[in-house]
């Protein structure tokens, strides 16, 4: 601590003062009765807080959102339906419900049949498919390597006969 000497007035002996003048006052009661009231509170508030969540439960304090999600009504785990896809290409599900089975990633690392590699052609039209002769004479042949939809409006749906690559390959559109 530092002192120095102050001169009142003239005449008058020296003042010794300390360098530290406005720290020597004490600590401001109102200020620490303050601080005291709010930490009191805080307690209190917490006290009873944590009582009603452990009275009522956790659901009642906080807002609980409930899940719109609706499982698809096929079985989703079956592994001969991935394997030979139906005959019938018609279904009863949404396009969400689609999007959600088309999401899937592979739980397993190696298959459990003997792949042969495929191409998958959708063709996605409002009217006929067009130039369906010259895609039936391409695809002839190679059945095992390819699997052909055509995602159409309901109102040209195409007749094929049973011999073409395109017979019952047709996805209505539910727009």
């Amino acid at each position: 601590m530092l002192s120095r000497a102050v001169q009142l007035e003239e005449g008058k002996d020296l003042l010794v003062t300390c360098g530290r003048t406005g720290l020597n006052k004490a600590f401001p009661i109102k200020l620490l009765l303050l601080l005291v009231f709010f930490l009191a509170f805080s307690v209190a508030f917490i006290i009873v807080t944590v009582s009603t969540i452990k009275y009522y439960g956790i659901n009642s304090v906080v807002t609980s959102v409930t899940s719109s999600f609706v499982p698809c009504s096929e079985k989703p785990n079956v592994l001969d339906r991935w394997i030979k896809p139906p005959l019938a290409l018609m279904h009863n599900m949404s396009d969400e419900e689609l999007l959600w089975l088309a999401s899937f990633m592979p739980q397993r690392k190696d298959y459990p049949f003997n792949r042969v590699p495929k191409i998958a052609f959708m063709f996605l039209t409002l009217g006929p498919l067009p130039f369906a002769p010259l895609w039936e004479r391409l695809l002839k042949g190679h059945e095992k390597h390819y699997s052909v939809y055509i995602h159409s409006q309901v109102s040209s749906l195409g007749e094929f006969p049973a011999s073409s690559v395109f017979y019952s390959r047709q996805i209505p559109s539910q727009v």
